[in-house]
């Protein structure tokens, strides 16, 4: 009998940096600020695809007065 086959978790969806800007409901341009400032991790997929992780959107975010947490 063959071994069964390991269990992969399926890939997030990655988002352009308009479907960032419309979750945040702020600007396009604030988008690409906080990942040129490094306050937001981005994927660059060729010279001018950029791909986000939503998940790293919800890592970004913080009570207010908190310290900014530092990105794996």
């Amino acid at each position: 009998m063959p071994a069964p086959s390991p269990v992969r978790e399926p890939r997030p969806q990655l988002w352009t940096i308009d479907d960032a800007a419309e979750h945040l409901k702020c600007n396009r341009e604030t988008v690409r600020r906080l990942i040129s400032d490094g306050n937001l991790r981005a994927y660059r997929y060729g010279p001018r695809m950029v791909r986000i992780d939503p998940r790293d959107l919800d890592r970004m975010r913080r009570p207010i007065g908190a310290r900014p947490a530092a990105l794996d």
